[in-house]
């Protein structure tokens, strides 16, 4: 399977252009102090939001119940922990200290 990871800026939020199963987009996460949580937002090249406030969760494929839309990336994004040990939800600091990755796994391998 081909994984990409998507590098976390260590800020409490960012914005960035990544490269997709072969179209950019942009993705913007932001540490949302009331939920206690990170949310990510998809935007298309051309700066159409595709989706917005999905909240990262570990385990759990990101854009399940909003893939209808065919202007999302065709493959899936998930947070996982490398060691395959943690169960918490991931933390400020949980993508910078490397305890947590967000991957995005291409669509030919789905």
């Amino acid at each position: 399977m081909a994984f990409r990871q998507i590098r976390f800026i260590d800020a409490p939020r960012w914005r960035q252009d990544v490269q997709l199963d072969g179209s950019v987009y942009t993705l913007a996460a932001a540490w949302n102090t009331r939920m206690d949580s990170w949310v990510l937002d998809i935007e298309s090249s051309d700066g159409t939001v595709l989706a917005r406030g999905i909240r990262l969760v570990l385990g759990w494929p990101l854009l399940r119940g909003i893939d209808y839309d065919d202007r999302l990336p065709p493959g899936e994004f998930m947070v996982v922990d490398p060691t395959g040990r943690a169960v918490a939800p991931p933390g400020r600091d949980s993508f910078t200290t490397g305890n947590y990755q967000l991957v995005y796994q291409e669509a030919a391998d789905g």
